[in-house]
């Protein structure tokens, strides 16, 4: 079947009022029609309202079928679409399986593309799933409590939060607006010189650690980089004796240069963040070192140091293309959610075959692969943070 004609043909099927010439239109605009922005605008909108009369998500599906074709996957079957809400139940998102073995989420906003896997699904035993920003899936148990699809972990109401993810500011497209684009940019991906759709990409020269373990996920991030530089490079980044899964969490956490609790990436680094707890049989105000203070005291500070600054997806290509993983949060505020707070570390990129930017990350519940939009309007001030 050729390109977006499961598209074509789902459109020519919604409905008698558009004629075959409007659909020709669409898919094969011609030069007049390229150019003649109001008569683009008026069939998009046309068509949109064919989209939505269909009621069955049938027009996402083909469009995702398609978008996966043009960014050189090859054929994938996008199936069981299950809707997605924010906590106070507004409708946000639908996510979809790929083929048995994956899934992928797509907003109701602007129809982004939010993250998708190929050999990880998100199962659950409800058609409704609650969505709080990036690999944050729940299940609603009542009204009062959330469980985490991924950790099993129980969210109070309260503590998820209750404000509109449609808060967060970018702007409104319909799907066929999408789909137009997808036709008419499409066909570069089959020109892309290496053939697998992408403009760019690249990767960690070796694969991460997949370690989950009941830590923060701060912690099990700084744990998962310090491996992998431990592993690849000439230095000794852990000590003697605590270079395993949970090993290195405590190490770090006994030591006080983190904490076993939220921590944005600036914290991660410089420290500063204080908790109380017993030292000995006295409760103590204790302050962390931070990973800074880490390198020094493992004698690495004079040629590594840790940096953390605001995301910036072009620093983090930089980084992958020296080979060094970089620990990015997520912030759930930036998505407008209170809850959705997370850490992931980055061990690769890509941008599609629309410019679109993504993020392959390990999402510290132990699997890498799992795939971000890397756009910075789902970022805020979490920050990032990474070593060279």
């Amino acid at each position: 079947m050729t390109r977006c004609s499961k598209v074509k043909n789902l459109l020519i099927k919604t409905a008698g009022v558009l004629c075959i010439a409007a659909a020709t239109f669409f898919f094969k605009a011609d030069s007049y029609a390229m150019n003649n922005v109001a008569g683009v605008d008026s069939k998009i909108s046309k068509l949109e309202g064919e989209i939505a009369s269909l009621g069955s998500f049938d027009g996402e599906a083909a469009y995702l079928e398609e978008w996966i074709k043009a960014n050189g996957y090859g054929n994938h079957e996008v199936l069981h679409p299950r809707k997605m809400y924010t906590p106070d139940g507004d409708y946000i998102a639908v996510c979809f399986d790929i083929d048995q073995t994956g899934y992928i989420i797509i907003n109701t906003i602007n129809f982004d593309i939010m993250e998708y896997s190929f050999d990880k699904r998100i199962d659950s035993h409800s058609n409704t799933l609650i969505y709080a920003g990036f690999t944050s899936v729940f299940e609603k148990i009542d009204a009062n409590r959330f469980v985490s699809v991924d950790s099993g972990e129980v969210i109070s109401a309260e503590a998820m939060g209750t404000t509109a993810f449609e808060n967060l500011d970018i702007q409104r497209k319909p799907l066929s607006q999408k789909l137009f684009n997808l036709n008419q940019k499409a066909p570069v991906a089959e020109r892309n010189a290496n053939g697998n759709g992408y403009y760019e990409s690249g990767s960690l020269k070796k694969s991460l650690v997949t370690w989950k373990s009941s830590y923060y996920c701060q912690v099990d991030c700084a744990a998962i980089l310090l491996k992998y530089l431990h592993d690849n490079t000439s230095y000794s980044f852990l000590p003697s004796g605590n270079t395993t899964n949970t090993a290195v969490q405590k190490y770090l956490c006994t030591n006080s240069y983190l904490f076993d609790m939220g921590m944005n990436s600036k914290q991660a680094v410089n420290g500063g963040l204080t908790t109380r707890r017993y030292v000995g049989a006295q409760l103590e105000t204790v302050t962390s070192k931070g990973i800074k203070q880490y390198l020094k005291d493992k004698g690495l500070s004079k040629n590594w140091t840790a940096t953390n600054t605001s995301y910036s997806y072009n620093t983090i290509k930089s980084r992958i293309n020296e080979d060094r993983p970089v620990s990015l949060g997520v912030d759930g505020n930036a998505q407008g959610m209170s809850w959705g707070s997370h850490q992931v570390v980055v061990h690769g990129y890509l941008v599609g075959y629309d410019g679109g930017s993504y993020l392959k990350v390990n999402d510290t519940f132990g699997r890498n692969g799992v795939n971000l939009n890397g756009s910075s309007s789902y970022f805020s001030t979490y920050g990032m943070w990474y070593i060279r």
